[in-house]
């Protein structure tokens, strides 16, 4: 089962992942992805809107957390009223250069 991405360590191998997918890496997409850098928190989209420090529009938000959650970099977990939540995931290529 995935967990949260827990180091800025983590974060690095997951923005060299993110441009091993071929997407365009945008000062938005990287302020996403430094927000949901806290560790073993999963964010909605509202929290994300309301931390972020760069003006960003709700709908490109959410195209980046879906972006994101289709490329692998995020799991996606959807509450009983439809509340979506994303986290970084912790890969085991993650914790494998860690222990190098």
């Amino acid at each position: 089962m995935p967990l949260c991405c827990k180091s800025t360590k983590e974060l690095l191998l997951l923005q060299m992942r993110c441009n091993n997918v071929k997407r365009r890496n945008t000062p938005t997409k990287q302020a996403v992805l430094a927000l949901l850098t806290e560790p073993g928190k999963a964010m909605s989209q509202d929290t994300i809107e309301e931390r972020i420090t760069i003006k960003i529009n709700r709908a490109t938000i959410y195209r980046i957390l879906n972006q994101f959650y289709e490329d692998g970099i995020l799991c996606r977990a959807i509450t009983d009223n439809g509340k979506q939540y994303f986290c970084l995931l912790y890969t085991s290529d993650a914790a494998d250069e860690e222990d190098s």
